[in-house]
């Protein structure tokens, strides 16, 4: 079998929903966007609610509103001066 260069990924369709199951999905509060480039200034909430952990630049897979929290995925950019992608569940 065919594999993506992700250990456990297969390339085969039927298993896209048990693969998501693996994924970790966090919460982030939207905290700005930029015009320009549309990419998002985000904070990582924790499981207490009322603290970030971390903040950062990043895109979307889609458009999100400033101070909406959110479910997803943060993927590192294959370029070394890409910013991290957020994948919304």
């Amino acid at each position: 079998m065919k594999r993506f260069p992700y250990e456990g990924f297969s390339a085969k369709p039927e298993s896209i929903k048990q693969q998501e199951k693996r994924l970790h999905y966090k919460c982030f509060r939207i905290l700005a966007r930029d015009s320009e480039d549309q990419s998002y200034y985000v904070a990582h909430i924790t499981n207490s609610a009322t603290k970030s952990d971390y903040f950062c630049w990043c895109n979307a897979n889609q458009q999100l509103k400033v101070g909406n929290l959110v479910y997803g995925c943060l993927f590192e950019s294959s370029h070394i001066e890409g910013i991290p992608l957020l994948v919304i569940k």
